[in-house]
């Protein structure tokens, strides 16, 4: 849908159009603004001094027409985001991040004074609640993480937690804890979405496999008891790696799900030549007593890449 309505503004005549399609080619909603400082003693309806901002769709249907109350980027966010502002009905965040029409590839910055712009704003609804929504569980698993839910070593250690059981957590709590998680890393405008598409896809099915389901690890011996615990801080660590674009010298074998024919969970499958750094080597141990051990061959990397690779929407 984003494409089409790009391939129209080639057609209302946005500059670089090519590379602004392919940049936003992959954000849920995209608008263009227009602002223009109305000159001191100017005539018109417009209040002098202040600064007009319209705002229209990528087809170009204009959206809304207003005086700015504030100088700056950060104030037209605020208005913007007002629950009874003039974009209340087209926007349901306040994640809001603002390009240029002429570089679409360069964040501004907030506190940019908005009348000094020489071209049109390009605004990006981030859409980390978008994806929140497809992956309904991470912030359940966040907030359970957080609180060492999954540590039997943790006095905060519950047996019978399960996602399906545990409070849901509010789309507006999960973007905080998905921040959270992200804190003290180099983030850039996409990471909360990519680190919510990554890790709900690496512990999507996970419930449904009764190796991690808690009462069942707690009847085996040493490491293994905290295989959940040590699994979803891997996919954690997985995630935050991908979110930030952070390059290693040393990267960390990548522990998938694996699934059957049917999609069914079936175990866990390791693509390296080792395992993660957090596995102790009890846990280790018994892992590869039960022949999970690290796999490079093609035939132990293919199934579980393709598991990953898994639509439950599309495949069942």
């Amino acid at each position: 849908q984003v494409l089409a309505q790009g391939s129209q503004g080639v057609a209302n005549g946005f500059e670089g159009s090519s590379a602004w399609c392919d940049h936003f080619f992959s954000m849920s909603q995209v608008f263009v603004a227009s602002v223009r400082a109305n000159s001191e003693g100017s005539g018109g309806s417009d209040a002098a001094g202040s600064v007009s901002v319209k705002v229209r769709n990528l087809p170009g249907e204009e959206l809304c027409n207003f005086q700015m109350q504030g100088e700056t980027l950060q104030d037209l966010k605020r208005e913007l985001s007002d629950p009874q502002g003039p974009m209340s009905k087209r926007l349901r965040t306040s994640s809001l991040n603002f390009y240029t029409v002429a570089d679409p590839s360069k964040q501004l910055d907030l506190q940019l004074q908005v009348r000094t712009l020489s071209s049109e704003l390009v605004i990006k609804q981030a859409d980390v609640e978008d994806w929140l929504d497809k992956f309904p569980d991470v912030g359940t698993f966040l907030e359970a993480m957080r609180d060492n839910k999954f540590d039997p070593e943790s006095e905060n250690f519950d047996v019978t937690w399960t996602a399906k059981t545990a409070k849901k957590v509010p789309v507006c709590e999960a973007v905080c804890l998905v921040q959270e998680a992200l804190s003290g890393v180099p983030t850039h405008a996409d990471s909360e979405s990519q680190f919510v598409q990554t890790f709900g896809k690496l512990t999507a099915g996970a419930e449904t496999w009764n190796m991690l389901h808690l009462g069942m690890l707690q009847t085996f011996d040493g490491g293994m008891r905290r295989l959940k615990h040590f699994a979803f801080e891997h996919w954690l660590d997985l995630a935050r790696t991908v979110a930030t674009s952070m390059v290693s010298q040393d990267p960390s074998p990548v522990v998938l799900l694996l699934r059957l024919e049917r999609g069914t969970i079936a175990g866990l499958n390791d693509l390296g030549t080792d395992f993660p750094r957090n596995f102790p080597q009890n846990l280790q141990n018994h892992l590869t007593v039960c022949d999970a051990r690290p796999r490079l061959c093609w035939t132990g990397v293919f199934r579980p890449l393709l598991s990953f690779d898994w639509d439950i929407e599309r495949e069942g």
